[in-house]
């Protein structure tokens, strides 16, 4: 089987880049850019671009699942609106910053870090339970990034259906359905 390989990569608007770039430049000196780092990242839908005290980005799409780290020396490339264009493509590939515009291409060396969250590990045959304790454990972004999000969500309502038939049976000793949730679920999350 042949797989292609998928590089980060990013997608933006020449006209925003140069603008976020030069705002971000005028906040240090030639001589700091020079000799400091920019840290490039895609969050929410804006590539964010980062220098020692200061940070500024523009609207961007793309598969950036880390932070680069290249010479900001690149902030001044970019302030200068090179290459010249409409839409620019930032792509990491083994240790090189790629900037392209059509068929003007420009290369950094850079080191990429990738920031994403650990995968979250659970065994093939977990029980709702389970799910609902690593659920109780880990925010709602790590379910997303490890993929578990909507097996949790099926645990949850299995939960919440079971806790309703609870309630159903204990209504006549005065036990509320919100009071019987939180303790059931506690003994959830506390079992080893």
């Amino acid at each position: 089987m042949n797989f292609k390989e998928v590089f980060p990569t990013i997608l933006v608007s020449r006209a925003a880049l140069t603008l976020a770039s030069k705002r971000l430049k005028r906040s240090t000196t030639l001589r700091s850019l020079k000799i400091a780092d920019m840290a490039i990242r895609l969050a929410n839908g804006d590539l964010t671009m980062d220098i020692p005290g200061a940070s500024d980005g523009a609207p961007a799409t793309g598969n950036w699942p880390g932070q680069l780290r290249v010479t900001a020396k690149v902030l001044v490339l970019f302030a200068n609106g090179e290459p010249p264009g409409d839409e620019i493509q930032l792509r990491y590939d083994r240790g090189r910053l790629t900037i392209t515009d059509g068929k003007a291409k420009i290369n950094y060396p850079a080191e990429w870090e990738d920031i994403s969250p650990a995968r979250i590990e659970v065994a093939l045959d977990s029980s709702a339970a389970d799910y609902l304790k690593v659920a109780s454990q880990y925010p709602r972004s790590r379910m997303i990034s490890s993929g578990l999000e909507n097996t949790a969500f099926a645990a949850d309502q299995k939960f919440q259906s079971a806790v309703d038939k609870a309630h159903q049976a204990m209504k006549p000793f005065g036990i509320q359905r919100a009071e019987l949730e939180t303790t059931l679920r506690s003994m959830i999350v506390k079992r080893p």
